[in-house]
């Protein structure tokens, strides 16, 4: 399994002010090179709380390694 290499390119775009305009570039430039269907942590952080989720896609190659009987 091969990780895609990130450029500095990739992490300018924390330097757009707006969200919505720093979500677009954020889609455009790194998203499209992740693979979702590898297995990921997902991360959300709320005021009160820290949500860390193992996720899985059906579709991934090898989730047969992280099956539970």
């Amino acid at each position: 399994m091969t990780f895609p290499e990130f450029s500095s390119n990739d992490f300018d775009v924390f330097q757009i002010p707006s969200l919505e305009s720093r979500m677009e570039v954020l889609i455009e430039r790194v998203q499209r090179r992740l693979q979702k269907k590898l297995p990921h942590f997902e991360v959300g952080m709320f005021d009160i709380h820290l949500l860390v989720i193992f996720a899985i896609i059906y579709e991934s190659p090898n989730k047969t390694t992280f099956d539970v009987k």
